[in-house]
């Protein structure tokens, strides 16, 4: 039984993953994956490189996001987090627009999802979505809502309830919620991991993104770190370990992925494609239900806005070996060269796609 990752980031996730778009399709394919989403945060610049590598390497691309979403937590309107996945044509045109209008506004609300839910399949998301983080605060009523809610926006059967396991307790209770809620809501479950990295032995640079993105250092206690070393690409047998109480939740990816991939219209653009037809629709453009190209203003369609603009600046530095030298040196105390030419490299591949 085969698994697809369904919940990928790379690093045009800026300073919040470490991993290249090759890296992770390589890896992905050396542990037996046709397929692989990238998910990352609230953009899509990076599907053109992840496209090409996809095409080089021979790995299937599903185009994806994870977008910051509103809703009610505690009274309180708060920022969560939702996978979308493309599954046609008119999915990725309403991808693009709700990606635009997430960095203008800061996040969608449901109102918008409501208006451009077609062509999308949707996942609850990873600690920080609507349904973990009520199942988190023990608000069973509110969670059994937001499910719902989810499913009359997408349909019941485009909305998935994402399960995951890093070894963390929180994930172990919620994990418990979302079975139950799988049951009394019938929603069908999915596993992910959450990749922020190709190989476990990237954490140490994905902790100094991390360090990067705050601007501290590695010896600063209160700093934003992740919990766990496991949030690397997996394979089939692992993640069936992992969940080996829920199987059918490892092979719904592949379900999911066969979805994603059996639009005609969207195989042969993901196929056809040329690299000027790739930066201009993913830029000035979007396409419509029909497979044209349609302009829209860029202040959607431009989504590295004012909130990326301070990570970028920062990555434009690096692709200075000796800044890159200097700040590696000041995040982890000793120079580190090896870490210092990677932060140099990741900065001129993202600098060279933007």
């Amino acid at each position: 039984m085969e698994y697809v990752e369904l919940h990928c980031h790379t690093h045009y996730s800026l300073l919040d993953a470490a991993s290249s778009p090759m890296e992770l399709l390589l890896e992905q394919k050396r542990k037996g994956s046709s397929a692989l989403a990238i998910t990352d945060h609230n953009t899509l610049r990076g599907v053109p490189a992840f496209l090409r590598a996809a095409k080089a390497v021979g790995v299937r691309p599903i185009i994806g996001c994870e977008l910051n979403v509103e809703a009610e937590l505690g009274g309180h309107s708060s920022i969560t987090h939702l996978v979308l996945l493309v599954a046609n044509i008119k999915g990725l045109h309403h991808l693009q627009e709700l990606v635009g209008m997430a960095n203008e506004q800061g996040a969608v609300t449901k109102k918008d999802l409501r208006i451009r839910a077609s062509g999308l399949i949707a996942l609850s998301g990873c600690l920080a979505g609507e349904i973990p983080r009520l199942s988190i605060f023990g608000d069973e009523q509110r969670a059994g809502e937001a499910v719902r809610e989810y499913q009359e926006i997408f349909g019941k059967e485009n909305f998935y309830l994402e399960v995951q396991n890093h070894g963390l307790l929180e994930e172990d209770m919620i994990t418990k919620r979302l079975l139950e809620l799988s049951e009394t809501c019938g929603a069908p479950l999915v596993a992910t991991n959450d990749v922020h990295y190709a190989l476990q032995e990237d954490q140490p640079f994905h902790d100094l993104l991390l360090c990067l993105q705050q601007g501290c250092t590695m010896q600063d206690e209160d700093r934003m770190s992740f919990p766990s070393k496991e949030y690397d690409g997996k394979g089939a047998e692992e993640m069936r370990r992992l969940f080996r109480d829920c199987p059918e939740a490892v092979e719904d990816t592949t379900k999911i992925a066969e979805r994603c991939l059996e639009d005609e219209d969207l195989r042969r653009f993901l196929n056809m494609a040329d690299e000027h037809e790739m930066e201009q629709r993913f830029g000035q453009t979007v396409v419509d239900a029909t497979g044209d190209a349609k302009s829209i203003s860029s202040s959607v369609a431009k989504d590295y806005d004012q909130r990326h603009a301070k990570r970028f600046a920062r990555i434009v530095r690096f692709t200075d070996i000796t800044k890159a030298r200097r700040e590696v040196a000041r995040v982890f105390g000793p120079e580190d060269e090896s870490m210092a030419e990677k932060l140099c490299r990741m900065a001129q591949e993202i600098c060279d796609g933007n």
